[in-house]
């Protein structure tokens, strides 16, 4: 949390130094830590609801991806008669690269919830990244299961 540390003895030091100056002024010291404390708690609140909006997404991605899967395993269990090897292979590939993505979309959600060093920041960073490679790549993934399904029902 050095960000919040920073944030917070820049605006102490320039709370106190607004104090010092005012000649009519009547800032108590007191004053002035009180709003170095509400200053702290609002940059925390901050910094936690930031957090906690990338935690929500990424659940929400990963929720899709679950979904996905479960579907695409469903049709393909319930179509295995009907799919050629060349399909299967290519269905098979796909399922892999859902659960990859699912795997990733753990990782990073491990390391938000758990995260109590200084470092958030680039955590928050590599979770955004990583939320929309998955993004992207679960549409693309979609659309090739989706096609393929469409594909074999048309051609029933």
């Amino acid at each position: 949390m050095k960000t919040l540390s920073k944030i917070a003895t820049i605006t102490g030091i320039t709370l106190m130094a607004v104090a010092c100056s005012s000649e009519n002024s009547k800032t108590t010291a007191e004053e002035v830590k009180k709003d170095v404390k509400e200053t702290v708690a609002t940059t925390e609140d901050y910094i936690k609801d930031k957090q906690e909006t990338i935690v929500d997404k990424i659940h929400s991605q990963k929720e899709k991806v679950e979904d996905k899967l479960d579907e695409t395993k469903s049709k393909i269990g319930s179509n295995m008669n009907s799919i050629t090897n060349e399909s299967k292979e290519g269905l098979e590939e796909s399922v892999a690269q859902l659960e990859e993505y699912q795997k990733k979309l753990d990782y990073e959600l491990k390391k938000l919830e758990n995260n109590t060093d200084d470092k958030m920041d680039v955590i928050e960073e590599k979770a955004e990244q990583t939320l929309n490679e998955v993004e992207d790549g679960f549409a693309d993934v979609s659309k090739k299961i989706e096609a393929f399904f469409s594909d074999k029902n048309n051609n029933s």
